[in-house]
């Protein structure tokens, strides 16, 4: 249940974050507020740094085992079996998945199969040492215990470090979601409210055109003096 909900979640923020950019609208409305922030996410360490040390443990122990020295019969069969099934496991498949999951740490996707296939490895184990309980001396059965405690210590701490992982990128998937929202509302307001009506432009008077009256100028006396056409009278004769 837990791998499911951790895989469903990684695979819902990709969905989420891509369909956010591929649906953003041509018109870009007044920002709205941004959420606060979270606090940055705890440092998450290499899947190797957490296994490898556990690993080398069981390694070790399961390599220093000597089967002559178990009771024979049906539970030694097995445990070889499952002994060469681990070292085989160890050699060809578990190598790839921890440099997968060391270069993305913080991704989900690639830490999971190295959970998952650990837990297996785990499981495969707990089978040896339940086997050597009964068929093994007991200082293989405590060095195979020793290597137990080991593996099953820093599996709880991967665990622990998935579930800080997964706690985060729901905190993100959330904090998404509150921004679509409200990037959603404004679009939806921007589009519903109409523009304002454009501003009247101001009724300018016509310029009046100036009409200029034209003066006519006044006539200059004359200075010269015209002759008289007036003719004398004419003059009695005396007696």
């Amino acid at each position: 249940m837990r791998t499911f909900y951790l895989a469903a979640l990684s695979a819902a923020i990709v969905t989420l974050s891509v369909g956010s950019i591929a649906q953003q609208p041509a018109l870009t409305p007044n920002p709205a507020p941004a959420p606060a922030q979270s606090a940055p996410a705890t440092a998450v360490q290499k899947p190797s740094a957490i296994l490898q040390p556990s690993l080398d443990g069981l390694k070790s122990s399961i390599s220093s085992l000597n089967l002559d020295k178990w009771k024979r019969g049906n539970v030694r069969q097995e445990a070889q079996d499952h002994i060469s099934s681990i070292m085989a496991d160890m050699q060809n498949r578990l190598p790839g998945l921890m440099t997968d999951a060391d270069s993305a740490p913080a991704q989900i996707s690639k830490t999971l199969p190295l959970s998952r296939n650990v837990d297996a490895l785990y499981d495969v184990f707990l089978r040896v040492v339940d086997a050597a309980r009964i068929s093994a001396p007991s200082d293989q059965v405590q060095s195979l215990q020793q290597a137990q405690a080991g593996l099953e210590h820093s599996r709880s701490i991967l665990d622990a470090q998935l579930q800080s992982v997964a706690a985060d990128q729901d905190k993100q998937f959330g904090t998404l979601q509150v921004t679509l929202r409200q990037k959603e509302q404004a679009l939806q307001t921007a589009l519903a409210t109409p523009p304002p009506a454009p501003k009247p432009e101001p009724c300018v008077p016509p310029k009046k055109k100036v009409v200029r009256k034209k003066t006519t100028p006044k006539p200059k006396p004359s200075t010269t003096q015209q002759p008289s056409t007036q003719q004398p009278a004419p003059q009695k004769p005396q007696n």
